[in-house]
């Protein structure tokens, strides 16, 4: 209740608030901070809705029990064996979970290394497109892995990655492979999800 009143009275403290990159850690401002953790999470449904999956998260730890969000992984060795040069692996990341640590442990178990020059890891942003697409088409000539990370801060780029993907996956090497990872969407008609497992 006068949450609007208190956010227009007291708009730094609330800019600082929504502009952190991870609020839900943040205390709320003022009295806010006192309120119960489903208000808490209704605002920040308000405030930050691209939040809402580790807000949820914390409220679920707090409210029942970590174990109900753990993430039970899938031995990435058998995902692997499902994958080709025309089928890239997609990691929705979570917090607290690696998978790029998994493809570079089995990466090297099977000769795959930065030091053998073999495997590429991109995180894309900040004009890394280029970069890509030369490890892409480099991989796909050669039978590298490609490491893609953070493809939802290049959404404009995808449409250009799905075109070479299919392209490279049909004429790549037998031993090409892409991994792909970006965060969750916000909303679900914001899903970036491409086509793999």
């Amino acid at each position: 209740r006068n949450l609007d009143r208190d956010i227009e009275g007291s708009a730094k403290r609330w800019k600082k608030f929504v502009d952190s990159e991870c609020p839900e850690l943040e205390k709320f401002p003022q009295e806010w901070k006192n309120k119960s953790a489903l208000q808490k999470m209704c605002m920040m449904r308000a405030l930050r809705p691209d939040r809402m999956t580790y807000t949820c998260q914390m409220f679920i730890e707090e409210k029942l029990d970590r174990k109900y969000v753990e993430s039970r992984s899938m031995e990435f060795s058998k995902s692997f064996e499902e994958t080709g040069p025309a089928t890239p692996v997609f990691f929705i990341l979570s917090a607290g979970v690696n998978p790029v640590k998994d493809v570079q442990i089995l990466g090297e178990k099977m000769g795959f290394s930065p030091d053998k020059g073999n495997y590429h890891h991109i995180s894309l942003g900040q004009g890394q497109e280029i970069v890509a697409d030369q490890a892409l088409t480099k991989g796909a000539e050669e039978g590298h892995w490609v490491i893609l990370e953070n493809i939802h801060l290049v959404k404009k780029w995808l449409p250009n990655l799905e075109k070479q993907l299919e392209s490279l996956g049909e004429s790549g090497c037998s031993d090409f492979r892409v991994y792909i990872s970006a965060e969750p969407a916000g909303m679900p008609s914001a899903h970036i999800i491409p086509q793999g497992i």
